[in-house]
């Protein structure tokens, strides 16, 4: 049996231990395993959203996309390692799921992660994640992306969140704190990648192909007067 010591060692040691499994796949084309990481995370996504009534978010939200579809860690690494953050930015990533995003980017980059999630079981499994591992470059508030302000963020993650009414808001959120500084967005999903490929207030600055017909687009803001 293992003694009390050892147990409370292992504890303490584990976020270092878990980053390190993370980072370790970084400059690799090693294939990672979603099932895994979600493992390692303490993620039990499929569980969760079985005992989520859509129905009730309906209520409670209004009309909003609830469907939930993890970003796969691949196109997490891959995008982060374009992006390169320092420890000066602040990422958010609107529509945060159960915190793929942030709780791999903030496991291996010393920039600061913040995720908006509407849907309350999922954001108490992120903030799970968060204190378990005691990761202090991330937070996960549970808010609509159009009620929450997030002016402090540089950079903007978004997987195909929202409906047309609500991204066209939250483009014009984006437009505004554009205004003010220089921003960058990270689209992934055709309703998304098209939508701000239509604004003029964007540049188009790389674009990943992670599918065939799907592609990640990295996008900048020009100056708004």
């Amino acid at each position: 049996m293992l003694n009390e010591r050892y147990l409370k060692n292992l504890i303490e040691k584990a976020p270092k231990i878990i980053a390190e499994i993370f980072r370790s796949y970084d400059g690799t084309a090693e294939p990672i395993d979603d099932n895994l990481c979600d493992d390692l995370l303490g993620i039990s996504w499929k569980t969760k959203e079985k005992a989520i009534n859509n129905k009730k978010l309906q209520d409670r939200f209004g009309i909003e996309q609830f469907l939930y579809e993890g970003t796969p860690y691949n196109y997490i690494r891959s995008f982060i390692s374009i992006l390169k953050p320092s420890v000066d930015d602040i990422i958010y990533d609107l529509g945060a799921g159960y915190g793929r995003v942030c709780l791999y980017g903030s496991l291996t980059s010393r920039a600061s992660f913040k995720g908006i999630e509407l849907v309350p079981e999922r954001v108490f499994t992120a903030l799970q994640a968060k204190k378990k591992f005691h990761i202090d470059n991330v937070n996960f508030i549970q808010s609509n992306v159009l009620d929450h302000d997030y002016h402090d963020g540089n950079i903007f993650f978004l997987f195909n969140p929202f409906f047309r009414e609500t991204l066209e808001k939250v483009g014009e959120k984006l437009k505004e704190i554009a205004k003010n500084k220089n921003i960058k967005i990270v689209t992934w999903g055709g309703s998304s990648n098209d939508f701000f490929e239509e604004q003029d207030w964007l540049k188009e600055t790389n674009s990943l192909e992670v599918r065939r017909g799907s592609s990640i687009q990295f996008f900048e803001s020009n100056k708004i007067s």
